[in-house]
């Protein structure tokens, strides 16, 4: 990978996001903000378009990432398709919540824009800094990949069991899948996975999952 290359596609990533803020209604920007704690959209993307970028830097210098052919965006978007498949069959057998997703079409612009963020603080520091400690890949890959299931599991925590136990796993499966493909592919791979799972679950089956299971517009 050349150098330089990975951070600045991150950083423009970052800036389409920003650019999408502006475009939000108030009641979906509080809701961005409360992925962060409160803090504004616009502040967490610019922590995450400096901390996201120091990162790859800091893995790309310490020898984390090994090139393969390729862009990674086909795998990207298969494993995408498949995970959502599993997860809208499961909302069929047993419905999430009702307000889980952000309406149209605000959601157009939401999803990418928080994927971002997400990626940031849920995969890229956390993996950074495992493996800036031990230098281990896998071992480096493996625990970055707990933290969204973690986060995941204390959200739901109105869902059965069961239903808790599917969402952490399937959100550990989808970050090793694209841990994976960020060493080999770079971060275009990695995004792509999150954006084009978001746009399965949460904007086409977001939208067609209201009339269909709870008799809504």
């Amino acid at each position: 990978m050349r150098a330089g290359r990975q951070e600045g596609l991150f950083l423009a990533f970052c800036f389409a996001a920003a650019s999408a803020i502006p475009f939000l209604p108030e009641a979906a920007q509080a809701r961005f903000a409360a992925y962060g704690l409160g803090a504004p959209p616009l502040l967490m993307l610019a922590i995450s378009a400096v901390a996201g970028t120091a990162a790859i830097w800091s893995l790309r210098r310490g020898g984390f990432f090994a090139p393969a052919p390729g862009t990674g965006l086909g795998t990207a978007l298969r494993w995408a398709t498949a995970l959502a498949s599993i997860m809208v069959l499961v909302d069929l057998l047993s419905p999430f919540p009702e307000g889980i997703n952000v309406a149209w079409p605000e959601a157009w612009l939401f999803y990418p824009a928080i994927a971002v963020a997400a990626e940031a603080a849920l995969h890229l520091v956390p993996l950074a800094l495992v493996f800036a400690a031990t230098g281990r890949v896998w071992p480096s890959i493996l625990a970055a990949a707990l933290a969204e299931p973690v986060l995941q599991t204390a959200l739901a925590a109105g869902l059965p069991g069961w239903q808790r136990a599917l969402v952490a796993g399937q959100v550990f499966l989808i970050a090793l899948v694209g841990l994976a493909l960020f060493r080999r592919h770079g971060i275009a791979a990695l995004t792509a996975l999150r954006v084009v799972y978001y746009l399965w679950w949460h904007l086409l089956w977001g939208a067609a999952r209201l009339p269909l299971l709870y008799g809504g517009p």
